[in-house]
């Protein structure tokens, strides 16, 4: 478990797979919007904590992993 103090930088540390997942609390849209296309472009994915997309404009929980096989094993914990 380690925090760096950036929802982009943990989204960019998943996307190059120095990290398997990333975890955090009401995030801000301007804080993980952009590291979301990184993440999605290398093969990641971003979801809120109930597995529904992610919006783009509004305060969520944000729940990213570096392979889509691990979202239903993340959700059901």
């Amino acid at each position: 478990v380690r925090c760096l103090g950036s929802v982009a930088l943990e989204l960019c540390e998943v996307a190059a797979g120095r990290a398997d997942l990333f975890v955090t609390m009401r995030s801000s849209p301007w804080d993980h919007n952009a590291a979301r296309i990184i993440l999605e472009e290398a093969g990641g994915a971003v979801f809120t904590v109930d597995g529904d997309e992610l919006p783009l404009d509004q305060k969520s929980t944000v729940l990213a992993f570096n392979a889509m096989e691990l979202k239903d094993c993340i959700l059901c914990v």
